[in-house]
Parts: C-alpha cells; sequence; structure tokens
C-alpha cells in the first residue's frame, strides 16, 4: 500500500501553526483527561461541561497522520496551534502542552497534547440562555452574541451529538444567533415541555449552552 493510501485514514483536521498549514488525518480519536491526574474524559462534550463547571485543565491528546518527506517543525510548548474539526465552520486555538513528530517514508506523525484552557481569553456571552419555542405560533428564536476575544461560532450542536447545519438551522450575523423555527426546533421540539440544550462553540474561549423549551 502507497504511503499516500496510507494517509487518508480518519477525520481530516486542518491545522495551522507558524508558517505551517496543512490537513491531518486524526489517528483513533482524541482522548482527554484533567491534567495532575488519571481521571480521562472520554469525549469533548464531558471535557467542555467539566470545564465549565470545576475550571480545571484539560489535556486533549491525539495523533496526525500527515503526507510529509519531514519538513515539519513541530510547534513549541506555549505556543498556540489552530485545529478545524471536520463538521466546524471555522478553526479553534489550543494551548500547545507538547509536540513531537515522528517521519517515516513520506509520512510525518505529529503527536499532539494540547490544553483545553480557556481562562486567558475574554470569552463569548449570550443573552438569553434560555427561550421557550411556542408550539401553537412558531417563530425564529433570536438571541444577542458578544464575541469578545472570540471571532466566530464555530459550531452548534446538542447533547446527542446532533450538529446544526449554518446557514439551515441557524445563522449568525450582525452579533445575532437566529435558530430557524422550520428547520431544527421543529423536528426536535413537538410536545409541551420538551427542551434541548445546544452548545455554542467559539474559535477562542469556553463554549455558551442554551435551553430552549417546548411550549403550547
Amino acid at each position: 500500500m502507497a504511503a499516500g493510501d496510507r494517509v487518508q485514514k480518519g477525520q481530516q483536521w486542518k491545522v495551522e501553526f507558524g508558517a505551517f498549514s496543512f490537513t491531518g488525518y486524526l489517528v483513533k480519536s482524541w482522548t482527554y483527561k484533567k491534567d495532575a491526574d488519571d481521571t480521562v474524559v472520554p469525549d469533548h462534550r464531558k471535557a467542555t461541561i467539566t470545564h465549565i463547571l470545576t475550571n480545571p485543565r484539560i489535556i486533549m491528546s491525539g495523533d496526525l497522520m500527515i503526507k510529509d518527506t519531514g519538513s515539519i517543525t513541530p510547534p513549541k510548548k506555549g505556543s498556540f496551534i489552530s485545529l478545524q474539526a471536520p463538521d466546524a465552520v471555522a478553526a479553534r486555538y489550543y494551548y500547545v502542552e507538547d509536540a513531537q513528530v515522528s517521519f517515516s517514508d513520506d509520512i510525518t506523525m505529529l503527536s499532539l497534547s494540547l490544553m483545553i484552557e480557556d481562562s486567558q481569553f475574554d470569552g463569548a456571552s449570550i443573552t438569553p440562555l434560555a427561550a421557550n419555542y411556542d408550539l401553537g405560533t412558531p417563530a425564529d428564536l433570536e438571541f444577542t452574541v458578544t464575541l469578545n476575544s472570540a471571532a466566530s461560532i464555530v459550531r452548534v450542536s446538542d447533547a446527542d451529538g446532533n450538529l446544526l447545519v449554518s446557514g439551515t438551522d441557524f445563522s449568525f450575523a450582525a452579533g445575532t444567533l437566529t435558530l430557524d423555527k422550520d428547520e431544527y426546533l421543529a423536528d426536535h421540539l413537538d410536545e409541551e415541555g420538551e427542551s434541548v440544550v445546544l452548545e455554542v462553540e467559539f474559535n477562542l474561549g469556553a463554549p455558551v449552552f442554551l435551553t430552549i423549551t417546548a411550549v403550547a
């Protein structure tokens, strides 16, 4: 099997640091654990919620496989790296805790330990944090977003991992996040009292959680 075939496995992540910009293929999946103990956090959502509640440092580790001939120098500890997930509309920045590279044929393996630490940024805020979706007279729901240090919304998802589609389920313009009444909301809220929690992620800083409840 050619090296080019071997490298194209797993999710494609866009990576940028220093003068380097490339696509890396995620080997297995990211793992998360609290800094300074052995508590493993199995997925991004739990890592995020744990961070919001207790403000630990969460270490995100994984290996990216890159089609490269050994020209990549790993980012230095203390620098920032930009990663864009396959399902995200923009990149997010992470603090580099450790980075190592290894080379084989025309493949470079970049092993990363990244810190999810949002306290250094003035994170975005959204108001209100809760809203009602009227089943009798459905209407778009609008929220005011103050980006602060962030530049953009990179992803909106629910607690089941469903991704909302930008331009269809939601839109963001001029500081207003709009949830379309006829798309995600109509598909997921059809009985009085039902609710969904949406996680709004930004390129910098902590995510914000919105609760939408169906009313009659």
